[in-house]
């Protein structure tokens, strides 16, 4: 009944708007008028944080939902490997439910409204890991616009949206497998010219 329902509004519509190319092609199955309108982030309450910190620590950042904490599972292994590798090196999760097997360094924060600004400033380099299937290909790559905002660099997979938003080498990397997105993120850390460049030209 949802199927035929959601069939019927996008016939009957005068125009669809999607967040990306995935879902225009879903909809134009239904409707010639549909229009991209990419997720949008607020640039003026997001802004980059007023001074880098000169503890000497790099945090790698990453925010979300407990559904989809499923996503960064696949990462404990690494993340694991990188604390160990840099002992500077801090983890936050900011809306993740509890984390199988995950390093005691890596902290799971609640997410709010009213720290949500300052949680992602508090971020050094923000990760997006996603699956390699349909769902994850209709995501609108919110967080990755949240991490640019804020005026820091992103590492994400390959997948979706993500290709459409980063820009290789630019603004962050993508990536496809565990030995890249340790690889990529090593890189970062250990450059902090090239987090700032970045992180810029994202903003």
């Amino acid at each position: 009944r949802f199927l035929k329902r959601f069939q019927y509004i996008l016939k009957n519509s005068d125009c669809v708007v999607v967040s990306n190319r995935a879902l225009q092609k879903i909809a134009s199955a239904f409707n010639s008028k549909v229009l991209i309108l990419p997720t949008p982030v607020d640039t003026e309450k997001l802004t980059p944080k007023a001074a880098a910190s000169n503890n000497g620590s790099v945090t790698v950042g990453w925010i979300g939902s407990p559904p989809t904490t499923r996503y960064i599972t696949p990462l404990s292994e690494t993340l694991g490997l990188l604390i160990k590798k840099y002992p500077f090196l801090k983890i936050e999760l900011v809306g993740a439910a509890s984390l199988p097997g995950a390093d005691r360094h890596i902290a799971i924060k609640k997410w709010s409204i009213n720290n949500e600004v300052s949680d992602l400033q508090n971020f050094d380099i923000g990760i997006m890991p996603l699956d390699e299937d349909e769902w994850s290909a209709g995501k609108g790559g919110y967080k990755l616009l949240q991490y640019m905002a804020v005026g820091i660099p992103c590492v994400a997979s390959s997948v979706g949206i993500n290709k459409d938003i980063v820009g290789e080498g630019l603004t962050g990397f993508l990536v496809k497998s565990q030995d890249e997105w340790a690889e990529r993120l090593s890189m970062l850390i250990e450059n902090s010219q090239l987090r700032y460049k970045m992180g810029a030209e994202g903003r």
